[in-house]
């Protein structure tokens, strides 16, 4: 197990140095779908309450595999399949009486055997597969890193458990009611000191169910890869004993009573119950796709008919007047001649194109700039509605289409709060909107932000609607 852990964080130490060299200064995209080994240790043991014993935590560890899948910008559903070492501890310090007992050596006569511990203590190991199934929930810290909080259930598996007893001592006597008299320091029946020197299988547990958390950071190793730090808890919500046993801790085997039979702790009637207690910290190593169709260029609009052009038809000169008394000359008749059409002149190609991306260019910057991003009341999280996403689609495909082109984002507020709030809270919405594009693949360098608060308003902040209207982020293009 120690060598699987080992070749794991190796592993784990390999992707993080060769991610981090090869992307080092890649956008992180925002994806809807990860899938990562994780390892994790610090507290971890059965937590029980002996009757006359003390219980001690201990330390755990667990590795695994795990899954996410969010269904928007900030909530999901993680799903894992882990493998968790508990290790707890138990001393006793008393004296316990079991009545009623048959001896082998006087088969008709009962005794009471009265076992001292002293300094006895019992360690305990416990292997799960644990199952968490969790509400997800991330927010953006930057633009290359997500907080990132769970919380949920987790299913209980038990796969094995063994306990050792292996410091201190235990002292048995025979007491006989019949004769009065107690039988000590005799080993070959079963009566003296013994020291700890026994161990043996865990069982009698069940599945059960724990309450999980986590919270921490996941950090960017590239455009897919992602490191995640954090921190974690569970705690028992069932017990895992199957069952409340009366057998006390220790007692001899009624056919060789030189021979002691211990039951262990979880065995016996010190215990009633056992729960699961975890807590510690985590990393993870994790790779992060989206689904979902590309977003759609805009259709092409039509080019514009070219405008028939008027031709002038050439006007017949007049005809000469005969002069007084001449003689009239026969009139040979001539056939018309059809007038010459002027040549239309062939439009330019390169002027043709240029003027339609130009015309494309204004009527796109048009509707951008009088396009504004609205946003919900001051003070609440940035949220861009369906609709304004489906414009920030469009714009988005234009400018892959022109790598030219550039935008300007600022945010406005409306006057509900101090100016210094409103400054900051209209940066936010223009860093939503610019994020939004920098999801949909436009390039960070190409995107500028901006922020003036309550100082522009459109329309009255006297009124619910108009103060909705200025919580707005505008576009405005560059090029």
């Amino acid at each position: 197990m120690k060598k699987i852990l080992l070749a794991a964080a190796i592993v784990s130490i390999f992707n993080f140095q060769f991610s981090n060299f090869n992307s080092a200064h890649a956008q992180q995209r925002e994806h809807t779908n990860y899938l990562g080994l994780g390892l994790g240790g610090g507290l971890g043991s059965p937590l029980h309450s002996a009757v006359h014993g003390d219980a001690a935590l201990g330390l755990g560890f667990g590795a695994g595999l795990h899954y996410a899948h969010f269904f928007g910008r900030h909530f999901g559903l993680g799903l894992g399949v882990n493998y968790n070492r508990l290790h707890g501890a138990t001393t006793y310090n008393f004296t316990e009486t079991t009545a009623g007992l048959t001896h082998a050596s006087n088969p008709g006569v009962t005794y009471d055997l009265v076992t001292t511990y002293d300094g006895w203590r019992e360690r305990q190991m416990l292997g799960f597969l644990s199952v968490p199934l969790e509400l997800l929930w991330r927010w953006e810290l930057g633009e290359r890193s997500w907080l990132v909080a769970g919380l949920g259930a987790q299913l209980e598996l038990p796969l094995h458990g063994r306990y050792t007893a292996d410091e201190g001592t235990y002292a048995t006597t025979g007491y006989f009611p019949a004769i009065g008299h107690t039988v000590e320091n005799l080993p070959q029946h079963g009566f003296g000191t013994y020291n700890a020197d026994t161990e043996a299988d865990i069982e009698g547990f069940k599945p059960a169910v724990s309450l999980v958390a986590d919270l921490g950071v996941r950090l960017p190793l590239g455009d897919r890869w992602g490191l995640y730090v954090g921190a974690y808890g569970s705690l028992g919500l069932t017990n895992m004993l199957d069952g409340t046993s009366t057998d006390p801790l220790l007692v001899l085997d009624p056919a060789d009573p030189s021979q002691a039979l211990y039951n262990g702790t979880f065995a016996s009637a010190e215990v009633d119950g056992v729960r699961l207690l975890r807590a510690g910290v985590k990393v993870a190593i994790d790779f992060g796709w989206s689904c979902g169709r590309t977003p759609q260029a805009p259709a092409a609009e039509e080019k514009p008919t070219a405008r028939p052009q008027l031709v002038q038809q050439p006007q017949p000169k007049p005809e000469p007047r005969p002069a007084p008394n001449a003689q009239p000359q026969p009139v040979v008749m001539q056939p018309k001649a059809e007038p010459e059409a002027a040549p239309v002149p062939k439009p330019n190609p390169d002027q043709e194109a240029a003027r339609q991306a130009a015309a494309a260019r204004a009527e796109l910057k048009g509707r951008v700039e009088g396009t504004a991003i609205a946003f919900d009341f001051a003070g609440s999280e940035p949220h861009i509605s369906q609709a304004d996403d489906l414009s920030l689609r469009a714009l988005a495909a234009a400018m892959q289409a022109d790598p030219a082109m550039r935008v300007t984002i600022t945010g406005h507020t409306d006057n509900v709060g101090s100016a210094d709030v409103n400054m900051r809270l209209g940066q936010q919405r223009a860093d939503a909107v610019r994020q939004r594009l920098i999801a949909l693949g436009i390039p960070a360098d190409r995107i500028a932000t901006a922020s003036r608060g309550m100082e522009q308003p459109i329309a009255p902040n006297d009124t619910p609607e108009g103060r909705a209207r200025n919580r707005r982020a505008d576009l405005k293009l560059d090029r």
